[in-house]
């Protein structure tokens, strides 16, 4: 048996044991017409290969409204353009939906087209986030009304014990809140179009100084060996820092907190360390944020600022190192790709 025998006969096989519908089509006057089937293709659609080998692919599987996208996908086949979109087709159990790639081969006369049923996955995408957002919302305005009666309740009262329950109240509230903002990051980060291009890093250095200095103007923030460096990411980046600075001056009990920022370059690899003089990252957090240790309800993390910048790091095709300081404290490092200045 040749080379290419075999390797026709593993194509062969790969295809008839592939869960997603395949179908394999010719263009006849612009309609695709059905060449052969897998058998995947047959369960999901509710056909046989035989009965339906030289109809009209669209007339089987296309809704009557979807007439319009179905054929625009045709012209693109016929141009010699491949094809991937989400899309709704019929289906033996009603209309599904689709993630679509066809590939166009023979000039365009011909085309295989690859159907992938996401229907669960995303109704239960949009159905987690549409109970996020009413959670997030609803916490962030119920515990803004806990807070603000917790502090006029402090400020009113002469019993020294009811002042500083009211006190722990706004606190806990506080600190719900923080965590539903970086809920809210963590969301953004995971779910936007994050587009990596070469980013000078002094600028988002210079914001995120700025916006943190104003929000705790007792730390001090300093920067050095930043100037110049240009990482291949995104705009999340500044918030991965952001997140990083707030926590280490937030959580900082030392007389005189401080952050800082340094970025350093090996083999075209751009390390941006941030440091702190706080209490340090607990291990436990540290083992479940880089995946050592499982989630379970007495190990989670405390937030997901160390979550967010670990996402950050993976969308940007980079990773997070953390490490306990010198000295004491915490230094987290985000390793990403160098970029052309």
């Amino acid at each position: 048996m040749s080379n290419t025998d075999q390797a026709t006969g593993r194509f062969d096989r790969l295809v008839t044991h592939l869960q997603d519908a395949i179908v394999e089509f010719e263009l006849d006057g612009g309609v695709p017409i059905i060449l052969s089937v897998n058998p995947a293709f047959e369960r999901i659609f509710g056909c046989e290969n035989d009965a339906v080998v030289g109809t009209s692919l669209n007339e089987l599987i296309v809704p009557v409204m979807l007439d319009r996208e179905a054929s625009a996908f045709d012209a693109r086949t016929a141009a010699g353009k491949s094809n991937r979109a989400i899309i709704n087709r019929r289906t033996a159990d009603g209309v599904r939906q689709f993630l679509y790639r066809s590939v166009p081969y023979a000039g365009g006369d011909r085309g295989v087209a690859i159907y992938t049923d996401i229907t669960d996955q995303f109704r239960n995408d949009r159905q987690l986030a549409v109970l996020y957002r009413i959670l997030r919302h609803n916490l962030r305005n119920d515990l803004n009304i806990v807070g603000g009666y917790a502090e006029l309740i402090a400020g009113r009262t002469e019993d020294r014990f009811v002042a500083a329950y009211a006190e722990t109240i706004v606190k806990t509230a506080q600190r719900l809140l923080e965590l539903s903002n970086e809920a809210r990051d963590f969301e953004w980060v995971l779910s936007a179009d994050q587009t990596v291009e070469p980013i000078r890093l002094e600028p988002i250095v210079d914001r995120v100084i700025d916006t943190c200095g104003s929000r705790f103007p007792a730390g001090t923030i300093e920067q050095s060996t930043v100037s110049g460096r240009t990482v291949r990411a995104g705009e999340s980046l500044e918030l991965a820092l952001e997140a990083l600075v707030d926590n280490g001056l937030r959580h900082n009990e030392a007389e005189t907190p401080w952050v800082r920022i340094d970025a350093t370059v090996d083999a075209g690899t751009v390390a941006i360390t941030v440091c702190d003089n706080g209490p340090g990252i607990p291990p436990a957090e540290r083992a479940v944020v880089t995946g050592k240790r499982s989630i379970t309800p007495l190990e989670h993390g405390s937030g997901l600022g160390l979550w967010l910048v670990a996402a950050v790091g993976d969308v940007y095709g980079g990773r997070v190192e953390f490490a306990e300081r010198d000295g004491g404290g915490s230094e987290v490092t985000i390793l990403l790709p160098e970029a052309e200045p």
